[in-house]
């Protein structure tokens, strides 16, 4: 049997592609994470997403726990791209999910006609 003996170029090749391939590994994972992070708001105040673009209905099954209906609930507005779901009341299984921008910086208390 005959032993191969590996240049040290080689060596510190393969360990670059190594440390690439974990790299992008690593950097896919987290990219992909993002997306279970960003918070969805739940609310009843309808004037919290009047400018915001409806995505379409939510609900849960009678038989998700009380516990976990809001959790519920914001999970399938988040996979819809919404960051807001409007429900009738507390307790409700089931509401509209809204996707709405980032609030304006400038504030003040009169409201600035669109055109």
């Amino acid at each position: 049997m005959e032993t191969v003996a590996l240049d040290h170029t080689e060596v510190i090749m393969k360990r670059i592609v190594w440390v690439l391939a974990v790299s992008a590994l690593v950097a896919v994972t987290f990219g992909c994470s993002l997306n279970a992070v960003r918070q969805v708001g739940v609310t009843k105040d309808a004037s919290l997403v009047a400018g915001c673009e409806d995505v379409g209905g939510v609900s849960v099954s009678a038989s998700t726990r009380n516990e976990d209906v809001v959790l519920d609930l914001s999970a399938k507005a988040r996979a819809k791209g919404a960051n807001y779901v409007l429900v009738s009341a507390d307790g409700a299984r089931e509401g509209s999910a809204y996707r709405c921008g980032m609030p304006s910086s400038t504030g003040g208390s009169g409201g600035s006609a669109q055109r």
